[in-house]
């Protein structure tokens, strides 16, 4: 390995942690001389062993498996015939890293509980989706070196502006290692990557309970529970389906078995909670991702980060429907395997759903409070 100056060795140092908005004073950022020093720095720490260091135990604590990455400057080989590449931006700079697809598909099929393979899935695109993630955790490491915030979350773009590649390196999530490149470049207005804002979800007056509403708790929890389902077609990447809820008002509910419990507050007594079982985990997951997860999938494995995101936006689609609860400030937070509900009056609801053919069985506990019409 290449030696740096101490000035250069005492700046990688400090960055290894990641830096926090406020945590020191903003780079000045968007001239040709910020921009050559920040790559200039990034080529400082490929050459060193401890920048690979800092990506090998970033990206394990993420997949929860060893892996193996490395990064030198030094490396000189052909560019893999098929690539995604994955950029953020953070001011008036470019952050951009590209993965071989064989890489990409590897981390995807290690995100779902698998052994790395690196053969092309039916649905590439959607593994390439699945993978940004990891490709914002890179970014997240290599803008430290420079003393730059962390990118909220990377996408994948085209390579209409790629610029050359300041640190090049391999990753092996399974047996193979393969390719990985990464850069900064400078920005303009009309080449900034944006997002089109989501417009919001309209909501059907009559999911919500009114003070001429003469339906029963269960009633209006059913409908809810129906129509939030409905909801999140667009999310997961499957056909949907629902069959009829079971509700009934009970004064002394019991937590079901579940791989994963969520619980969302909003000020009043008790919590709405949603429990979701282990296969209904591994359905959510697939279809978050929109391939199938292994059947060998441990608990505490990507598959429940997946399946988690989904189930989030279904508790949060739950609540939106319950008048008590709009406008108010909701929490949603993990609920411990020992937990134990309050006795109050309640409803209970199981919903069995179908994604793309496998079912997905949820069950929820609705303080009655939140039932109430305003």
């Amino acid at each position: 390995m290449s030696r740096m100056d101490d000035d250069s060795a005492r700046r990688f140092a400090s960055s290894l942690a990641h830096f926090t908005p406020g945590s020191s004073p903003p780079r000045t950022r968007g001239t040709t001389h910020d921009i050559d020093a920040v790559r200039a720095e990034l080529r400082a720490a490929a050459a060193t062993e401890a920048f690979g260091r800092a990506l090998t135990q970033a990206l394990a604590a993420y997949l929860n498996r060893p892996v193996r990455v490395s990064a030198d400057v030094r490396t000189i080989a052909a560019r893999p015939r098929e690539v995604v590449i994955y950029a953020a931006e953070i001011g008036t700079t470019r952050w951009w890293i590209d993965f071989d697809a064989r890489l990409v598909w590897s981390i995807a099929d290690a995100m779902l509980g698998g052994s790395g393979t690196a053969e092309r899935p039916k649905d590439a695109e959607r593994c390439e989706e699945l993978a940004t993630r990891v490709a914002t955790i890179f970014l997240a490491e290599i803008t430290a070196v420079a003393s730059f915030a962390p990118p909220a979350s990377a996408r994948i773009v085209d390579e209409a502006w790629l610029e050359d590649a300041q640190i090049v390196g391999t990753c092996a999530v399974g047996a193979d290692a393969f390719a990985w490149r990464a850069g900064v470049a400078e920005t303009s207005v009309s080449a900034t990557i944006e997002s089109k804002p989501e417009m919001p979800h309209a909501r059907a007056t009559a999911d919500a309970p009114t003070e001429s509403d003469e339906r029963t708790a269960s009633e209006r929890v059913g409908a809810a529970l129906v129509a939030a389902c409905s909801s999140v077609r667009g999310t997961l990447r499957c056909a949907v389906s629902s069959g009829q809820p079971t509700v009934q008002e009970i004064d002394d509910a019991q937590l079901p078995a579940a791989a994963l419990r969520l619980a969302l507050t909003a000020g009043g007594p008790g919590a709405l909670v949603l429990s979701a079982p282990r296969d209904a985990v591994a359905a959510f997951a697939a279809a978050v991702a929109g391939v199938p997860v292994p059947a060998s999938w441990e608990s505490g494995s990507i598959v429940l980060a997946a399946a988690e995101a989904a189930l989030r936006q279904l508790i949060r689609e739950v609540a939106d429907r319950l008048p008590r609860l709009s406008g108010v400030p909701q929490r949603i937070v993990h609920l411990a395997s020992d937990a134990q509900l309050a006795r109050a009056r309640c409803v209970a609801a199981n919903i069995e759903l179908n994604l793309a053919g496998s079912a997905a069985e949820l069950n929820f506990i609705v303080p009655a409070w939140m039932t109430e019409a305003i």
